[in-house]
Formats: C-alpha cells, sequence, structure tokens
C-alpha cells in the first residue's frame, strides 16, 4: 500500500509496516512516525517534525528526495535500517540513529553539534556531508562503487569514530579556516 500526501499534513501517530510506504511532497507533523520491517517514509518535502523511529531496532527505510527541515530526531528509541538521501539539502536538527546512511542522489547533509550514529556509504555518489560544532559521526564512512564523497569539516570541527574510507580510499575531506577534526 502506497499513500501519497501532496499538501500538508499533521497527525498523532502514523505506523508504517512491512512492505507499507508513505510519501510526503509537502511539510508533515506527527508526534511520531514509527516504521515496521522494510516500511519506508519518502520526504519530497520542506518541513518534517516528528519522531522517526524503527518499530524494533534496525527496522524502517527514510527515504529523502528533496530539501528537507528534519526538526526532530531519527531513531531516537529504535535505530532505523537505513537512511537514502537523493538530491537533496537536509539541515538535521536532531541527532541521527540508523543501521546505514546511504547516498543515492547527489546529496547534502549538515549536521551541527549533534550525532550521526550509523555507517555512512556515498555510494559513488558526489554527495557530502557537513560537519561544525562539535558534530560526531560515529561509524564507519566508505564510498562503495566509485571514489567519490566529501566529508566537509566545519567552523567548531568535528568528530568521526569509525574508519575512514578503509576498504575503498575514496573519501575526500575538506576543511575550512580554524576547523578541527579528530578521529
Amino acid at each position: 500500500l502506497t499513500i501519497l500526501i501532496p499538501q500538508y499534513c499533521r497527525i498523532d501517530q502514523i505506523n508504517i509496516s512491512n512492505d507499507g510506504s508513505l510519501t510526503a511532497s509537502n511539510n508533515i507533523s506527527a508526534t511520531s512516525i514509527i516504521l515496521s520491517g522494510d516500511g519506508s517514509l519518502s520526504l519530497n518535502t520542506e518541513t518534517l517534525t516528528g519522531f522517526v523511529d524503527g518499530a524494533n531496532a534496525d527496522e524502517g527505510i527514510l527515504k529523502i528526495n528533496g530539501n528537507a527541515s528534519i526538526k526532530s530526531a531519527i531513531g531516537q528509541t529504535s535505530s532505523l535500517k537505513r537512511i537514502e538521501l537523493g538530491d537533496a539539502v537536509i539541515i538535521q536538527e536532531k541527532n541521527i540513529t540508523t543501521k546505514d546512511f546511504n547516498f543515492t542522489g547527489i546529496g547534502h547533509l549538515a549536521i551541527n553539534n549533534l550525532k550521526l550514529k550509523g555507517d555512512v556509504d556515498f555510494k559513488g555518489i558526489n554527495g557530502s556531508i557537513i560537519l561544525s560544532g562539535d558534530a560526531i559521526i560515529d561509524g564507519n564512512i566508505e564510498s562503495t562503487g566509485g571514489s567519490n564523497g566529501t566529508i566537509k569539516i566545519g567552523r567548531g570541527g568535528g568528530k568521526i569514530t569509525g574508519n575512514i574510507g578503509a576498504a575503498t580510499n575514496a573519501i575526500n575531506l575538506n576543511f575550512v579556516d580554524g576547523s578541527v577534526l579528530s578521529i
């Protein structure tokens, strides 16, 4: 079952199970969005307000295809199985916990003074993650499928706790004036 939401949506709780999917093309607000199995939420949207969690650890897929401001934590109670970032710019305002964070398009994720917990794979796509204000990536970073992907270190720096390009040597690191990266 696929449901499309073309206009603003404000709901208390959204549950998407197994192979169900919800596509939102405008602002969406919910107290919580729970994803089970391979259930998916696709955002072609501007603003998502509400916690997005797996029903159990490593369940559910969040697909982000449009520029978005995400105002709530992702995977706060139970981690997601995967987040797929397409051709989008994301400004994330709360922590993210997912098993895998994969690029499916030339996307850009800005994280400032928060934590992305999970393994990142640029998948040979020239996307980027911008770390600033002591942001942390708690996971490994790769680019399977080709030499692409950039981690940009902004003011206030950041920290990466896992391996960077251990299997592919395919990650670029860019630093701005005064930025520091702890590895």
